[in-house]
């Protein structure tokens, strides 16, 4: 098996990764990306109809053209083409030190770590888990359970409408992807029947008093409420559930479109989906569409050591993306440091942060080794 050796090894290249890349290579400080797949992956496997819910103005990234879409206006939401028209400029700038793999393992190894691939390994002073905040499907526990003559998506695997065969469909889950995504399958006529299952999500407009509610959130500062705040430890205890989402909301959908809505859906009783409320929505020719929120996916660092760096949530456990054990970092985790830090607004603090924390740790490192 190939084996390589690096300063910093980021695993990711995802905005975090790259992000992290340009100011590491600002410290000239020698490092390699590793990515399972393209840069920008989850990005360009949105839905067709995707769009950002950052206004343009939010989503620059550092070192990157200054207009996220040109000739668009500054508070306008892009689509997912236009969005990877920007990255795929911003990696042409940047020009990270790729290298497709997929991460396996990854362990102390002498004072260093260990990075192993499928058929390859690194050896890194430094790791930089950039693998992403929302990875897997968080699903409620009964889902398991249900048969198999239940059709069933998953929101990282929804493209379009026409995939969905069956002629009514509920989507589960009221956040910002669940409600694009009921918006999607409503407007496309395609369907008998389309419910949509509401979490606990609260809806925001996109302008209050005819000021665009991004520009209101910025100016009240609420995108750089820090973690470690009053405000911030509050907020945080309630971060696993209920994001705010974007519009359209629940009653444009129902008005515009007839769409049925329902409760949180709880179980599944003898064909039927039971919903908070007591009532019920028939299985039969109804594919569920799950849109309950995404987690990270930390399986492949070392079970010797998983208990120190990611909590019972699956979350990792970081002070700023620092975590407990030497030369191990996190980037692009939500609220990592800020209530923006897993959007493209907030991710160049957090990276550059990073990136100096690391400067210093190599020094550290470096006298060590001399002294």
């Amino acid at each position: 098996m190939e084996s390589s050796h690096t300063d910093v090894l980021v695993i990711g290249a995802g905005q975090a990764g790259v992000v992290l890349s340009y100011y590491l290579q600002r410290s000239r400080i020698r490092h390699v990306l590793v990515e399972k797949d393209r840069a920008f992956s989850a990005w360009n496997q949105r839905w067709d109809h995707f769009h950002l819910n950052t206004a343009n103005w939010m989503n620059v990234l550092p070192g990157g053209a200054r207009r996220f879409v040109s000739q668009a206006s500054a508070g306008g939401l892009a689509d997912r083409h236009q969005a990877m028209a920007y990255f795929d400029d911003y990696l042409s700038r940047i020009k990270p030190p790729l290298v497709r793999a997929r991460v396996s393992g990854l362990k102390p190894h002498h004072g260093s770590w260990l990075v192993q691939c499928i058929d390859r390994s690194f050896l890194a002073k430094v790791v930089v888990i950039c693998s992403g905040a929302h990875v897997r499907p968080r699903l409620p526990d009964w889902q398991s359970r249900l048969p198999d003559s239940v059709a069933q998506i998953m929101v990282p695997d929804y493209r379009r409408a026409n995939q969905i065969k069956t002629s009514r469909v509920l989507v589960a889950g009221s956040g910002s992807s669940g409600m694009q995504i009921c918006h999607d399958l409503a407007r496309s006529g395609r369907f008998k029947r389309v419910f949509l299952a509401r979490g606990r999500n609260r809806h925001f407009p996109w302008r209050l008093l005819g000021i665009p509610i991004h520009t209101i959130a910025w100016g009240l500062g609420l995108f750089n409420i820090r973690r470690d705040s009053w405000l911030g430890r509050r907020m945080h205890t309630h971060t696993h559930a209920s994001d705010p989402a974007a519009p359209p909301g629940p009653r444009r959908l129902r008005r515009q479109y007839g769409v049925s809505i329902k409760p949180r859906v709880v179980g599944y009783h003898d064909g039927q989906l039971l919903c908070a409320d007591g009532s019920r929505v028939d299985t039969h020719d109804t594919t569920i569409v799950w849109c309950t929120g995404l987690k990270p996916d930390f399986g492949f660092i070392d079970a010797a050591i998983a208990d120190r760096l990611v909590d019972r949530y699956g979350l990792p456990k970081q002070h700023q993306g620092v975590s407990a054990l030497p030369g191990l970092y996190f980037l692009g985790m939500r609220f990592q440091s800020t209530v923006g830090s897993h959007i493209l607004y907030g991710i160049g603090r957090d990276a550059r942060y990073i990136a100096e924390h690391i400067n210093d740790y190599l020094h550290q490192e470096d006298r060590v080794d001399h002294s």
